[in-house]
């Protein structure tokens, strides 16, 4: 689905702060795809990997949690 063209148009037009968070041991997104199809097309996106796989929240929810919680907050400041 996200590795389709009308996708990958889409995120060009994105003007919004974007959280991409990736692990750095993901088999289904390595940090390079998510680099090169998701943060770099967001004019406004920033990358964030985890050491962990695909499983983010369960795996790393301490982590997953403190990322958010520095991401929103640094939309009101």
């Amino acid at each position: 689905m996200c590795r389709t063209g009308d996708f990958a148009d889409r995120l060009k037009a994105l003007q919004t702060p974007t959280l991409v968070v990736g692990g750095i041991h993901d088999p289904m997104f390595p940090p390079q795809f998510l680099r090169e199809q998701f943060s770099s097309p967001i004019a406004k996106a920033r990358l964030a990997l985890i050491d962990a796989g695909h499983e983010i929240p369960l795996e790393a929810p301490q982590q997953m949690a403190g990322l958010l919680e520095a991401f929103l907050a640094g939309l009101w400041t």
